[in-house]
């Protein structure tokens, strides 16, 4: 679902979503990706440990409000980069525009159905500081951020698929895009680039998952992800961030089926 509007997050906002992002995240098990573990210099530990956690109750200000996003549509997810201090933002590409390689504008429909995405880079003040445009991908439900020396590298789904929109599951004209892989690619601002392209590491972690997500936490070096098993149930994991970058998933650090919750009268 894409709407023609921006959003002013708050600083309380902006934790909350954050700490839903590293659990809206996605697959696991024999990766395709051959990145090397030299691109991240510190190496997460084997063990899961405990990490302290956000009161979301606390006493709270805003932080960035009223900054614009490259394009209009709505923020689906972002993600820090800690070490340089970046703010990485996904939004599904509005309607309207005509990207590298296009004959002609994209509709805002064809945008969502075709799982096109747009990343703004900001400092922590919420100033633009360069954006890129992801073709194929998804729906940009959630993003990692890995901080390698003075760049990152991101984690979004790709091979986007169409789906049914999960706001009107029952209108066939509604659809949107959802990614079948997980992909890792540096952040190269002004750069277009396309599901598959090279320079673009794909992984697919589990065979037959679908509608991966996933986030990083750069502290403790781990990736987590989500996806939709073969069964149909959505699965959390935990991954050491090196061997996953190895494409080594047999290795989670923590699994948990996501349980099913009763629908709110």
């Amino acid at each position: 679902m894409t709407h023609d509007r921006l959003i002013h997050p708050s600083r309380r906002s902006l934790l909350a979503w954050s700490g839903a992002g590293a659990l809206t995240v996605a697959g696991v098990s024999a990766g395709t990706g051959t990145a090397s573990a030299a691109t991240h210099p510190t190496p997460g530990s084997a063990l899961l440990v405990p990490s302290p956690r956000l009161d979301l109750n606390s006493a709270s200000d805003n932080w960035i409000r009223q900054k614009p996003l490259r394009d209009t549509t709505i923020l689906q997810s972002f993600g820090y980069d800690n070490a340089n201090g970046h703010i990485y933002l996904a939004q599904v590409t509005q309607g309207g525009l005509k990207l590298a390689g296009e004959s002609a504008a994209v509709s805002s429909v064809d945008r969502n159905r075709r799982g096109d995405l747009t990343i703004t880079k900001w400092d922590m003040s919420g100033n633009t500081l360069g954006y890129m445009y992801l073709r194929g991908f998804g729906h940009g439900m959630s993003i990692g951020v890995e901080p390698a020396g003075s760049k990152a590298y991101l984690w979004t789904e790709a091979d986007g698929q169409e789906v049914p929109d999960p706001v009107h599951p029952d209108d066939p004209t509604k659809t949107t895009s959802r990614g079948r892989r997980l992909a890792r690619f540096p952040f190269v601002s002004g750069q277009v680039l396309d599901s598959g392209s090279a320079g673009l590491t794909m992984y697919a972690p589990v065979a037959g998952a679908t509608t991966y997500t996933a986030s990083v936490d750069p502290v403790y070096g781990r990736l987590a992800i989500r996806f939709r098993d073969t069964d149909g149930v959505m699965v959390f994991q935990v991954h050491d961030l090196d061997l996953a970058r190895l494409g080594i998933w047999s290795r989670p650090l923590a699994s948990v089926r996501e349980p099913s919750l009763p629908a709110v009268p």
